[in-house]
């Protein structure tokens, strides 16, 4: 203000301008005009304009439990600043400072999450002495008992809790909401800093990796090898045709002894109808879940180009992910002669801690035949269990493994559960069961991946490549998802829920790298549409991760993924490139081609992408591995 003045000459004009800037200031202070009455304020300077008082003269406010924005009027003789006493609940928007006369101060109030009712006290300072210049009491907030269990685990032990406490600091989490709503208005606002948390769609939406979601009675009993359902399991991809506006489902896999199973439903199967109604962009995801639920429901399939009804009701049935294990079969006609070669097939669809004792029989049954070399099928698989993940891995490496680390599961500094190191097992703890792992220590071991493979699954492959282990891949880029959660059960009002935040992140020793954007294939199949000339094989590549119609588990004449895993451990490919072998190996691409009607797909989310995740009880199960 000096600099101004003093380009001013008339002293007449200097007293003008003076004033002028005085109410200029005082305007921006939140006052308006002084006052030079002394009874006014009194010897604390100030007096309340408009709001009730104590008998100290200072306001009294009452606030309810949700966030809201209060605004103080106030008079005082002199210049002031108002302050609070620290509490992190309550803020000063405006109006910190002022010259003097009709002022006011904005403030923020939080929402109130603390369970009771909490008071705190604003001071003004003016005149040289500092006093009470209100009150503010809040009641507590009457939120979901769910919301408020998620709110103290994200608090606590979300990966990027310095985001979600600066966004309760700054009012933008609204409690008011249900428990999913809550959980989106929560971290999908967040802006980039927790972009790892979930993916985007084809449509351009982000979904979250955390999740809640309410468990069935049989599921909270924590006996996942019964469940009730269908016994569908549907692939991850939506086709779309190019002569109908309709889409359609593909069967991926039927659990033996399912309803699904019983009528007659198989792998490969189109679903083109649900309920009687046909598969459109504004239903499918509904449907899709549908078909995965419960209940009742009447599914129609494709037959042979004629439209066959199942009506289903949801049973009991044994849940496996343990989809398929065999050796497979040399087919000398097609090309393929193993050449004293034992080759294995495992097709695993998630990693379930409940069925580990399955998965170390799969692969002891295996490691029995004398299997040489393996393919793992995981182009389904959207992760699970940490500790499967590490046994599984474990089980295809040599015993001299065990003990080094096979990934740090890093969590955020002020999580008081810490980190945990993760190493390779020889003995696997099942529910108390001490049970010796069979290391199958193969010189070939090729993964099946698309971009329904995640998670647990990614962390497999990656955990093995930390070591310096060639693990091979073959299919698509998968999904990139190199974080995992923490899962809770919380029981409110007779309902059992799922809680699931993000709260670590996959880190290995020695090996700087992620798989955020997904693991890149060795034989990718999206760089090979490009290359190949081959139409059936080029079909084939476009019908991906798709099963051929009636295709079997382990049959690679019908697989391009797994026809091509077969070739290259055979020495060759079935993509029509320098290998002499080429022309022999194309041979069964017209069957691996399935049905040619698709258009394009779309790729929507589905239950089991919710990815890797560790149970409470599991925590101690993986630091024993250290012992």
């Amino acid at each position: 203000m000096r600099k101004i003045i003093e380009k001013i000459k008339s002293p007449l004009k200097s007293v003008a301008f003076l004033l002028t800037a005085f109410l200029a200031v005082a305007a921006i202070a939140g006052c308006s005009n002084d006052s030079d009455k002394e009874e006014d304020f009194g010897e604390k300077g100030y007096v309340i304009v408009g709001s009730l008082t104590d008998a100290d003269g200072a306001a009294v406010v009452s606030c309810g439990g949700s966030a809201q924005n209060v605004t103080l009027s106030f008079r005082t003789r002199s210049s002031y600043t108002v302050s609070t006493n620290g509490d992190a609940w309550i803020k000063i928007l405006s109006g910190e400072t002022g010259e003097g006369g009709d002022c006011s101060v904005k403030l923020k109030v939080m929402d109130n999450m603390s369970g009771d009712q909490r008071i705190t006290t604003v001071y003004i300072e003016t005149g040289g002495k500092r006093s009470k210049l209100a009150t503010v009491t809040q009641t507590k907030l009457a939120l979901d008992p769910l919301v408020q269990v998620m709110d103290k685990t994200l608090e606590e032990q979300y990966y990027w809790l310095d985001g979600y406490k600066r966004m309760k600091e700054t009012g933008k989490i609204d409690y008011t909401k249900k428990e999913q709503a809550f959980l989106d208005g929560a971290l999908l606002n967040m802006g980039t800093i927790n972009l790892s948390d979930g993916y985007y769609d084809n449509k351009g939406k982000r979904h979250l990796f955390s999740y809640v979601r309410a468990v069935s009675a049989m599921r909270a009993s924590e006996d996942v090898s019964q469940v009730s359902g269908f016994g569908i399991e549907l692939c991850y991809t939506i086709i779309t045709y190019s002569d109908s506006p309709y889409y359609g489902f593909l069967v991926e896999h039927v659990y033996p002894g399912s309803p699904a199973d019983i009528v007659g439903i198989s792998r490969g199967d189109e679903i083109k109808t649900v309920n009687g109604k046909n598969i459109d962009s504004s239903n499918y995801e509904n449907l899709f879940y549908a078909v995965l639920g419960g209940g009742s429901i009447s599914i129609g399939c494709d037959k042979g180009g004629s439209i066959v009804e199942y009506n289903l009701s949801a049973a009991n049935y044994y849940q496996s992910p343990v989809a398929c294990a065999m050796m497979l079969k040399e087919e000398p006609s097609a090309g393929f002669d193993f050449k004293g070669k034992k080759i294995g097939y495992i097709s695993y669809l998630s990693f379930e801690h409940d069925f580990d004792d399955e998965l170390a029989a799969a692969v002891e049954s295996l490691a029995s035949q004398g299997v040489t070399d393996l393919v793992v099928d995981l182009r389904n698989n959207g992760g699970g269990h940490v500790i499967s993940s590490v046994y599984f891995a474990s089980m295809l490496l040599p015993k001299g493994y065990a003990g080094k680390t096979m990934v740090i599961l890093e969590r955020h500094p002020r999580n008081p559960n810490g980190n945990d190191v993760m190493p390779f097992a020889d003995v696997m703890d099942f529910d108390g069961e001490k049970i010796t792992l069979p290391h199958l220590a193969l010189e070939n071991v090729y993964f099946i991946t698309s971009d329904g493979t995640a998670s647990a699954s990614e962390l497999l492959i990656m955990g093995m490549r930390a070591q310096g282990v060639e693990a091979k891949t073959v299919g698509k880029t998968s999904m990139g998802k190199d974080c995992g959660m923490d899962v809770y059960r919380i029981s409110v009002s007779g309902k059992t829920y799922e809680f699931a935040p993000i709260t670590f992140m996959n880190k290995f020793e020695n090996y700087d790298v992620d798989f955020n954007d997904g693991i890149v294939p060795d034989i990718d199949f999206d760089a090979l549409m490009d290359k190949v000339k081959n139409e059936n094989i080029k079909g084939a590549l476009d019908w991906y991760p798709l099963p051929a119609a009636g295709a079997a588990w382990g049959d690679y004449l019908s697989d391009i993924a797994l026809g091509e895993a077969v070739a290259n451990i055979l020495g060759g490919t079935i993509f029509e490139v320098s290998s002499p072998q080429g022309k022999a190996f194309a041979a069964p691409a017209t069957r691996a081609a399935g049905s040619q009607k698709m258009g394009k797909f779309k790729t929507i989310e589905s239950e089991r992408v919710a990815g890797m995740y560790l149970w409470e009880h599991e925590r101690e199960q993986l630091r024993n591995l250290n012992k």
